[in-house]
């Protein structure tokens, strides 16, 4: 049983330090994570998603209801760039025949804002987000009001 253990180490480890990883980046300066574990993904993808504002799926219930506009604005407000690959880049038939070992390995990959034109890394995200709707439907709902 001591590789699971040294698994969960290693997993432990890499969640620990992503966001230090992220926060020496440069700006406009990308940052690539190769997971080869199902577990090892989900913290590099949570942690990704902290880094660009965005709500893990933990934090998902946080972004609805009365106070959802103003969650959605903490989280923005400590966005610090912005995931470039939204679904995470897995090898093709080709590598996993060349190199069958590749076949769980997933790259996901992380672009600090502030890049040499000034680009924040908003180019890189689709207009009309699930994140604007939810703001918007949340300042359009009725506010209970106590009749006296």
């Amino acid at each position: 049983m001591q590789f699971p253990c040294l698994t969960y180490t290693v997993c432990w480890r890499c969640h620990q330090a992503l966001p230090d990883a992220i926060s020496c980046l440069a700006p406009g300066g990308r940052l690539a994570v190769i997971s080869f574990h199902s577990l090892e993904d989900r913290l590099v993808k949570h942690a990704f998603l902290r880094a660009a504002g965005k709500p893990t799926p933990a934090e998902e219930a946080l972004t609805r209801g009365p106070h959802a506009a103003e969650q959605l604005d903490a989280l923005e407000a400590r966005a610090v760039g912005s995931v470039v690959t939204r679904k995470p880049v897995v090898p093709g038939e080709e590598e996993i025949k060349a190199n069958p070992r590749s076949r769980s390995a997933k790259l996901r990959v992380f672009q600090r804002a502030g890049g040499v034109l000034g680009d924040s890394g908003a180019g890189m995200r689709r207009g009309g987000s699930s994140r604007q709707r939810r703001r918007q439907q949340a300042e359009l709902q009725p506010v209970p009001v106590e009749l006296v």
